[in-house]
């Protein structure tokens, strides 16, 4: 367990983990050229280990592999010119495989053709026996057992997910009990996930816009929030002096942003700004009557924030009352600072686990929820395939695909309490709900529509906390 850090500690990781990420990424376009791959952003990222989204938000390493590609096409290697010799020569021995695959499977269905065609006239003529009436009925029977196996297997299905959400609360209560681990909000200071981020700001700026308010309308909602003052702003600057000055957009852009600095540095009157302006600049576009059309967006990002905007009916003059309220008691730990499950990954030497994990916080502050569902379940994955091989005698065949198995060494089938530490999970205690929860990751992950970022939240919450459940009670070997 890691002892708290102070907010400079967590930017010298950080920077030291940016530094790395950026020797990564010189060295993969190092190798990409030397060997004469074609040189893209996602593909620079891929040979790298990391997010694209990393160098987007690098210029200088965004320039540099541009200025490589443009290398690559005017000045190719001749490892490249092998390669792309070589892969006319493959495509050319895939093509007549193909064809000649196509070939066997075209005489195949001629033959088969030929056979029902015969079969049909045969059956016609009078000449077939007739159909077996028995044979029907037993394939029926057959099929309606069939139909029970799958409802039975789906009631048992809905009831390992019902434990695995009982049995959430759970862990989220074990997780702060553990010592150390204090709430991020202690001393009033912030991290980046505690404050709302540029995403959410633009989007008000956005519905701001489209809503029609005035410059002073937005100097109005500056003042009651309170920005000015928590941000340490000149309030002069709300003071309208007949000339053109900023836009609309910009008027509410400079100083959100800068409020938005000092929230990030541990500004906490600057963050309670930030969330008092959103609401108050909701309850003026829901005023006019955009409320539906306008902040839909807003309150999806809201979400991926950690908070939920809600707009009340309206009252009899038109006005909506709107609240903002967190959508947990703690924030979830999905920061890019260095976590305490992030640093017993790292001190456990789980590499491939704190990869997938910091892939997934990476994802989820980008608004990519498939894409951080997928990371958390390969995370898990690797976790527990570590797990079993460094306390049950668990082998690592070194495929993808082990999580199934690896859990099964993890847990005793019919187990009862209490559960030991450092032995595997009795199934009444820990099993069920370790085995329920896998299950649960294999829904809605990787697929573009089907998670939002409430339930891409609830599965953050809920694979960290299983994480830093089983790192507890399966201790690091001495």
């Amino acid at each position: 367990m890691t002892e708290p850090t102070t907010p400079t500690a967590l930017a010298k990781a950080r920077r030291r983990d940016v530094n790395h990420r950026q020797q990564r990424v010189h060295q993969a376009l190092a190798d990409m050229t030397a060997d004469g791959s074609e040189i893209t952003i996602s593909a620079v990222a891929a040979q790298a280990r990391l997010h694209r989204s990393f160098i987007h938000r690098h210029s200088d390493l965004h320039a540099a592999v541009l200025d490589a590609a443009s290398r690559a096409l005017t000045a190719p290697s001749p490892a490249s010119t092998a390669i792309s010799h070589r892969s006319v020569l493959a495509e050319n021995a895939n093509l007549r495989a193909q064809n000649h695959r196509q070939a066997q499977h075209i005489r195949d269905l001629e033959d088969r053709l030929s056979d029902l065609i015969g079969q049909q006239a045969f059956e016609r003529g009078g000449l077939g026996a007739p159909t077996n009436a028995a044979a029907l009925q037993a394939e029926i029977d057959k099929q309606r057992q069939t139909v029970l196996d799958l409802t039975r297997a789906l009631e048992e299905r809905d009831e390992e997910l019902a434990a695995a959400r009982e049995t959430n609360r759970r862990l989220m209560a074990e997780l702060n009990r553990i010592p150390g681990a204090t709430s991020p909000l202690a001393g009033a200071i912030l991290t980046g996930v505690n404050t709302l981020s540029t995403r959410t700001l633009g989007h008000l700026i956005t519905a701001a816009g489209n809503s029609y308010l005035s410059k002073s309308d937005l100097r109005d909602l500056l003042m009651q929030s309170g920005l000015y003052e928590a941000a340490e702003l000149d309030p002069t600057e709300l003071i309208d002096h007949g000339t053109s000055g900023p836009n609309r957009q910009e008027t509410l852009r400079t100083p959100l942003l800068a409020a938005h600095e000092q929230a990030r540095t541990g500004n906490r009157e600057a963050h309670d700004a930030l969330l008092e302006i959103v609401r108050l600049g909701a309850e003026r576009v829901a005023r006019r009557g955009y409320a539906e059309s306008t902040l839909s967006a807003l309150h999806e990002s809201l979400l991926s924030d950690g908070y939920e905007l809600r707009v009340g009916d309206p009252d009899l003059h038109g006005n909506r009352e709107c609240r903002l309220l967190p959508i947990d008691p703690d924030a979830v730990p999905v920061g890019t600072e260095i976590t305490a499950l992030e640093a017993e990954l790292d001190q456990r030497g789980y590499t491939e686990a704190l990869v997938h994990y910091r892939s997934a916080v990476d994802n989820f502050t980008d608004q990519d929820h498939p894409a951080s569902n997928r990371q958390l379940r390969n995370m898990v994955e690797s976790l527990v395939k570590h797990l079993a091989v460094d306390h049950t005698g668990y082998t690592d065949n070194g495929r993808s695909g082990q999580g199934g198995a690896a859990i099964n060494t993890l847990y005793t089938p019919g187990g009862r309490p209490p559960a030991v530490v450092g032995q595997p999970l009795p199934e009444n205690d820990g099993g069920r709900m370790l085995h329920g929860i896998w299950n649960i990751l294999h829904s809605n992950g990787p697929h573009p529509g089907l998670s939002n970022a409430d339930e891409a939240r609830i599965r953050m919450q809920l694979c960290t906390a299983l994480a830093r459940f089983l790192l507890k009670h399966f201790p690091a070997r001495p």
